[in-house]
């Protein structure tokens, strides 16, 4: 069974607070669509004119060609705007003229979990080996640019058979960072005079390096299970807030509206509820985190 928790889930609890009572217009396929397929065959084809835009899945497309009351475009753009060219099942629903195209909130999500900073991050554990005598304990290399030392222990194999000891704090002093890109370096207080090995927790950044629809938000992406209302959250409020900007065009606009019905300044105000709510939740998730899991030395 395919896990709840994916980055494809994360982008439809987004469209649930982009579109909100908006109603979507919808397209069926009536036919399978190969990675090579060009053509493609709906169940109708109303409203779909050169120029308009099909999102089926994670994939968006762009019609060259259509002849009206064929139900087949001959030709289509597929992988539009560097979305991933993938295979759709007959019967599959397709969105016509998304509002958010899938592409755009998927980057959207990324950025969002990239830019948190220090006030959330995921846990890890590495066990590494230390010479005795050495003054120094060098970390593997996937926790480059962790934000800081939750915990350590240790453990004697041939004394203590597994049992692992909370660190002396006395044993280790800092963490030296040469670069983000760079393992960081344990540098070692009191020193033991054998091979012991170490149990290091470490609060790192998220992982957003492999962000496909498939990718886990708890085990590959590294969120807690309580936190996986806020990438959603601060996505849709990153897409929303570029909303304002076609109010400052001077092209003509499609919809002749009047200015009460939308006034400057409506989508910003919208958005002040939303941005707080984000904000009251960072700082929950904030708080748990430090509660279970405080960085010690940084």
């Amino acid at each position: 069974m395919a896990s709840p928790n994916t980055v494809r889930d994360q982008v439809q609890r987004t469209k649930v607070h982009l579109y909100g009572a908006h109603r979507l217009e919808l397209r069926q396929l009536d036919a399978p669509v190969d990675l090579d397929d060009v053509a493609v065959q709906l169940d109708a084809t109303t409203g779909v004119v050169r120029g308009s835009l099909l999102g089926f899945g994670e994939e968006l497309w762009y019609v060259l060609e259509v002849v009206p009351g064929d139900p087949v475009l001959t030709r289509v753009v597929r992988g539009f705007q560097r979305s991933a060219v993938t295979e759709h099942a007959e019967g599959e629903l397709g969105e016509l003229n998304p509002r958010f195209p899938a592409p755009s909130i998927l980057g959207a999500l990324a950025d969002e979990v990239g830019s948190w900073g220090e006030e959330l991050y995921r846990v890890r554990t590495a066990v590494v080996t230390l010479t005795g005598g050495s003054t120094a304990m060098v970390l593997p290399s996937w926790t480059a640019g962790c934000y800081g030392l939750v915990d350590a222990t240790w453990c004697l194999s041939n004394v203590w058979q597994e049992d692992w000891r909370p660190l002396p704090r006395a044993a280790y002093s800092r963490i030296q960072r040469d670069s983000d890109c760079d393992a960081p370096v344990i540098k070692m207080g009191q020193v033991p005079g054998c091979d012991v090995q170490v149990k290091v927790t470490l609060a790192l950044p998220f992982c957003t390096t492999e962000w496909t629809p498939t990718t886990d938000m708890l085990a590959d992406v590294g969120l807690q299970q309580s936190m996986l209302d806020l990438p959603s959250l601060g996505a849709a409020l990153r897409l929303w807030s570029t909303q304002e900007i076609p109010r400052s065009d001077r092209i003509g606009q499609p919809e002749p509206r009047r200015a009460q019905d939308v006034p400057p300044g409506a989508v910003a105000q919208m958005l002040g509820p939303l941005a707080t709510l984000i904000r009251q939740r960072k700082k929950e998730e904030s708080g748990k985190l430090l509660a279970r899991f405080p960085i010690r030395i940084q």
